[in-house]
């Protein structure tokens, strides 16, 4: 239901920034932005918090949007905290992004011939192991790509846009490091039998993960942030399968 909330500055000396009718917090932050869009350009970077006393100190919650207004304890009349978030950045763009390196990078590495000589001093054709863990390799973030474009749902819109530099370097850095050594004209093959086992195991993996996936979005409906807890297939005996598989 809709209520009237008190918005206050979360910094200094929380000076009331006015008054706003939400039910929800995209609701609320749609009202206030259009209250205050002259001073504040960008709605994303709108941030929500409630103060709550435990143990004789002030605590802060933020309102993500997984929670209703009730379920968080407000009311009509409720103080809510505003602050202006840095720089920020879409999660989907973020993923997509990170995802997009590792698999150039390993292409590069496996199949660009001046690349070969400059960091291999050769240019020895990939045996037919690398070339099914470099078609692995690039499938895996495929289908992440494409997951992150067409199938996640993310409970927050965005991140502080600093942040995608920490998280691009780890992507990219592991991606290289993977790539130099399984595209190596030195790269030692295991067995046949360990190769074909490895590669049904990658296979259970990436499918197993990908039903994961589709679970999990499907516990969402309408935009709904809410985390329900998902049941059903690995979920039963698994706390996070889809990481179960990514493992594999």
């Amino acid at each position: 239901r809709t209520m009237k909330l008190v918005v206050k500055q979360k910094r200094g000396e929380q000076k009331t920034l006015g008054e706003v009718d939400a039910k929800d917090l995209d609701s609320l932050k749609q009202a206030f932005f259009a209250q205050h869009k002259k001073r504040y350009s960008n709605i994303d970077r709108l941030a929500f918090s409630i103060k709550k006393s435990a143990n004789g100190k002030d605590v802060f919650s933020s309102i993500d949007g997984a929670q209703t207004f009730e379920q968080l304890g407000l009311q009509e009349g409720s103080e809510v905290l505003f602050s202006y978030l840095p720089p920020q950045i879409g999660w989907r763009t973020v993923f997509v992004i990170e995802y997009f390196g590792p698999p150039v990078i390993y292409a590069l590495f496996a199949f660009f011939g001046p690349l070969r000589e400059l960091a291999f001093g050769e240019n020895k054709p990939l045996t037919h192991v690398q070339f099914v863990a470099a078609l692995c390799f690039l499938g895996h973030f495929a289908k992440r790509i494409l997951e992150s474009i067409f199938l996640h749902s993310f409970s927050k819109n965005t991140m502080p846009l600093m942040n995608l530099f920490n998280n691009t370097s780890y992507y990219y850095a592991f991606g290289a490091l993977i790539a130099y050594t399984c595209s190596h004209p030195r790269y030692t093959a295991p067995g046949e039998m360990q190769f074909m086992l490895g590669v049904a195991v990658f296979l259970v993996g990436e499918i197993g993960n990908l039903i994961c996936h589709i679970m999990l979005r499907n516990l969402r409906t309408n935009d709904n942030r809410a985390r329900p807890i998902p049941r059903g297939f690995l979920f039963e005996l698994v706390s996070v399968p889809n990481y179960t598989f990514e493992i594999l």
